[in-house]
């Protein structure tokens, strides 16, 4: 078994790259398929196909690609500008103001202008999802805590998650077919 904390320091074979910011998982499979690495060199956050990764502790992820190949790898986050037409209301002319429109022969309505927002987005692939450090867990009775850290079977498969409660730094074990609520006591399935 092996297990990762989001957070965790990430080496190259060549040194040092990063910290690991993301899992993206196949709930479906149950397994990890990409490591999101923010990268020290350029600040910015490479999707690292699992088959790239060597090994992994909870305190570190090795890869087995160099600091080059890492900074081939796709970007996490997109960046996208999307445009609207806004209207300036110290240019609408007469007609406007006073409920006039298009069409009733007064010539001073300014088109409005285009103005555009720079949205960014993050790349995961259909039908799988991203954990971030803090995503919440909700059982059937509530949130429960929030992930802390993934632990995995020799095959790659999700075992277990650790949960951060929250309160007095108390920690439980899911395994990801947990459907029900969690015990203080037992830090199991009930």
């Amino acid at each position: 078994m092996s297990s990762i904390r989001i957070g965790a320091q990430v080496e190259c074979s060549d040194g040092p790259a990063g910290e690991l910011v993301v899992l993206v998982i196949d709930p479906k499979k149950r397994t990890v398929t990409h490591y999101v690495v923010r990268t020290k060199a350029h600040d910015v956050e490479r999707m690292v196909p699992a088959e790239l990764v060597k090994s992994s502790t909870p305190t570190k992820l090795t890869l087995s690609c160099t600091l080059a190949e890492l900074d081939q790898q796709d970007p996490f986050m997109k960046d996208d500008l999307l445009s609207e037409q806004v209207i300036d209301p110290h240019q609408i002319g007469f007609s406007a103001a006073y409920g006039y429109g298009y069409g009733y022969g007064i010539p001073d309505v300014v088109p409005p202008d285009i103005q555009y927002t720079q949205v960014q987005s993050e790349q995961v692939p259909m039908g799988e999802m991203a954990l971030h450090a803090g995503t919440p867990v909700r059982a059937t009775d509530g949130e429960v805590g929030s992930v802390s850290t993934l632990v995995t079977d020799s095959g790659g498969a999700i075992s277990h998650f650790v949960i951060d409660e929250g309160h007095l730094g108390r920690k439980s074990q899911l395994t990801p077919r947990c459907r029900r609520s969690i015990t203080p006591t037992t830090k199991a399935c009930t």
